[in-house]
């Protein structure tokens, strides 16, 4: 599983976007001193190499999130559905921890976001479709939050 810090305020306060040659990048005015520092030298964060894994990837991409981190998710969708053409769809987290459907996701990339990392029903959830055959990716904002592991 791999893990992409966003700062203090999340995967939102997105400052500029665009697509070059590399791909689709994101620039946002981060909270997080770390992180700014790793912008100022790199300019932009790493979408084009999540749109590389997601072009690769026959079945599609699933999201894992709940509340304002699944709006965030729905944004990725749209942007994984315009620069890379793949078709997303969100994985509600009860449908592992309430209903315990046995999932078919081999090849596909489950996506994982959460401010806090912490929800243990989104790290079941994340966990369950690494096992059913999923390259399992997280969005958090503290890597040593469990999700992140």
């Amino acid at each position: 599983m791999r893990a992409l810090a966003l700062g203090a305020r999340g995967v939102g306060g997105f400052s500029l976007g665009g697509e070059d040659e590399h791909g689709i990048w994101l620039l946002r005015s981060p909270a997080d001193p770390t992180l700014s520092r790793w912008m100022k030298e790199q300019g932009r964060l790493p979408w084009q190499s999540a749109v590389r894994v997601a072009r690769s990837l026959a079945n599609g991409v699933r999201t894992i999130a709940r509340g304002s981190s699944d709006h965030a998710a729905t944004y990725a969708a749209t942007l994984l559905a315009l620069a890379a053409g793949i078709a997303t769809a969100s994985l509600p987290p009860s449908t592992i921890t309430r209903y315990r459907a046995q999932l078919r996701l081999e090849g596909a990339l489950a996506l994982a976001i959460s401010q806090s990392g912490v929800g243990p029903d989104l790290v079941m959830t994340l966990e369950a479709a690494a096992a059913a055959g999923a390259l399992s990716v997280a969005i958090v904002n503290d890597v040593t939050a469990p999700l992140a592991k």
